[in-house]
Formats: C-alpha cells, sequence, structure tokens
C-alpha cells in the first residue's frame, strides 16, 4: 500500500521529469555565429563583436552594417560593459530561417536584441538583421511582454 508521504514524493519526481527546459539547456539551439559574436563583444568590444555577427552575410565588410556598434558603444556609456546574456526564446519560422530573441545583460541594466539568421545551403548560419534597444517593447513581439 502506497502511503501519503510516498505519493506526494512520487508527484514531486514526477514534475522535476517534465519540468521545462532550462534556458542553459536552450542554448544549443542558438546559432553559434550569434554566440561567437557574443563572446567576442565581452572580449573586444562592439565593433569586433559586429565583424564577427557580419561573416557570410551579404552586408560583411560594409561601412553602414559596421556603424550599428555606434548603438552598442551609447548603450555602454549608460550601461556600463556587456556581461552575459538571457535567452528569450527562438522563433523557428521555417527550416531555413529563424529570429533569436535575447537579453543582453549589461552592469547597469539589460538590452533586448534580435538576430534574424538564415541557414545557407553549406548548412552554416549568417545573419541577415538585428536590432538592439533598451525597450523591450522595440524588439519584443506584443504578447511577450503583455
Amino acid at each position: 500500500m502506497i502511503t501519503r508521504q510516498w505519493f506526494r514524493l512520487f508527484i514531486i519526481m514526477m514534475g522535476l521529469a517534465v519540468w521545462p527546459v532550462t534556458t542553459h539547456a536552450q542554448e544549443g539551439k542558438i546559432p553559434e555565429i550569434i554566440t561567437n559574436g557574443l563572446t567576442v563583444y565581452k572580449a573586444s568590444g562592439a565593433e569586433a563583436a559586429l565583424v564577427e555577427w557580419l561573416k557570410g552575410s551579404p552586408v560583411e565588410g560594409q561601412k553602414d552594417a559596421l556603424s550599428q556598434s555606434n548603438i552598442l558603444k551609447q548603450v555602454e556609456t549608460y550601461y556600463g560593459p556587456y556581461k552575459d546574456y538571457s535567452l528569450i526564446n527562438i522563433k523557428d519560422i521555417t527550416d531555413t530561417a529563424k529570429i533569436v530573441y535575447l537579453q543582453l545583460n549589461h552592469e547597469n541594466g539589460p538590452v533586448f536584441a534580435y538576430f534574424v539568421v538564415y541557414k545557407k545551403g553549406g548548412g552554416g548560419w549568417i545573419i541577415t538583421s538585428f536590432q538592439f534597444h533598451t525597450e523591450p517593447m522595440a524588439i519584443l513581439p506584443p504578447d511577450y511582454i503583455s
């Protein structure tokens, strides 16, 4: 006969078995082109991160694209240096396109970002567009913040 305590323990164990996947487990889904850029951002700054993020993209090496680093530099003036990131969500659009939503954690506040990535014929991901903003409403879909 199962006692009430064993039954409670069983329910708790079952709950843990189906617990939602944590951010760290989901990080494996973030295309490497994004995480490589974040690593470079922390080590070498915004300009170096943009060079990394734009590798293989149609705008690689374009001055207009590299000027996006100025946005991150402005953020750092107020929010301090970049520390790490939190995955908000990955929205698969098709087999070859997805949007990755992140929170970039700076010393004094969060910066919200999205990256649109495309899987090229050879299997590697490239970033086709991205945006950074301190206001979540400017980056995240309305259902994320309502």
